[in-house]
């Protein structure tokens, strides 16, 4: 079955895929066991059978490799010019240019993997597609139920909450100032999920679309 972190699938798939690895950085052991660990997280969306488990273990195997020997010296720079940055003065330009440069290794990753999972997605069955779709889209209206059951404020003292930890996890232990640039950013907040709920839907349309008329011109579902 395919990936599980919160954006998942064939489709989901890449998304995963490529999150994990860009995180991976810090979890040497998921980083180093990627396709033994792999079918664990594709299990809750789609069955695959072995010749095509064994085909998405050499995907990301190969993946992981590349992203090893070609995109973590990449980023080792990108740290040390961020470290540089962080000991002279600096504008907001000079950040805006580090997340930009951070959003090109998503990219190089997501064509990296683009192609051979192309080629794992046309082998699979029509039961297999449907349960694809079937279950990310299950996975979407669990996470809309848990949204609705939740007020404007539990949504957002949560948020905070989930900022501060995370903000800990990289810094240590915060300051008060620190703490209240955090609470006051979370408060100026502008909720998005609505938005994102759209766009992942259309996603998932769009590749049920694919599923249904551009797999039988192989042409059209590359693209």
């Amino acid at each position: 079955m395919l990936i599980k972190i919160n954006t998942k699938k064939i489709i989901h798939a890449m998304v995963v895929i490529s999150f994990v690895l860009l995180a991976s950085c810090s979890t040497s052991f998921a980083y180093n066991n990627l396709p033994w660990l792999s079918s664990f997280w594709v299990d809750d969306y789609i069955d695959l059978n072995s010749s095509q488990a064994k085909q998405l273990k050499i995907i990301i195997k190969q993946t992981r490799n590349w992203h090893r020997q070609v995109e973590l010296p990449k980023y080792k720079q990108d740290l040390i010019k961020l470290q540089k940055t962080f000991n002279s003065e600096f504008n907001i330009s000079d950040l805006t240019q580090q997340v930009t440069v951070a959003k090109l290794h998503w990219s190089n990753l997501l064509v990296q993997v683009k192609a051979p999972l192309i080629e794992l997605a046309k082998t699979l069955s029509t039961k297999q597609q449907q349960e694809l779709v079937t279950n990310i889209q299950a996975n979407l209206a669990d996470e809309l139920k848990q949204y609705q059951e939740q007020t404007t404020q539990q949504l957002s003292e949560e948020r905070l909450k989930e900022q501060l930890s995370y903000y800990k996890d990289w810094l240590g232990k915060l300051t008060k100032q620190q703490t209240q640039l955090i609470t006051l950013a979370n408060e100026q907040h502008i909720n998005t999920f609505v938005l994102w709920q759209r766009y992942k839907q259309n996603r998932l349309n769009a590749l049920q679309h694919a599923f249904n008329y551009e797999l039988r011109n192989v042409e059209q579902f590359d693209r």
